[in-house]
């Protein structure tokens, strides 16, 4: 059985500068959660911390 907990994925570049946007739709916040305190997340975020400038992360609701 696969599991989809991602609805969207998709990373975008500003034209003009080295900004880069990665967009993510869960389908719940509960397994975004999970997702950012798990173990193999919080490596990948310590192995490129020295690649960033600064880090935004903007939690997002759909207006219906």
């Amino acid at each position: 059985m696969v599991l989809c907990l991602v609805i969207i994925r998709d990373t975008h570049k500003g034209i003009d500068d080295s900004t880069y946007v990665h967009y993510e739709v869960w389908k719940t916040n509960e397994e975004l959660t999970r997702h950012a305190q798990s173990s193999h997340y919080q490596e990948y975020r310590e192995s490129i911390a020295d690649l960033l400038l600064s880090r935004e992360v903007n939690r997002l609701q759909t207006i219906e």
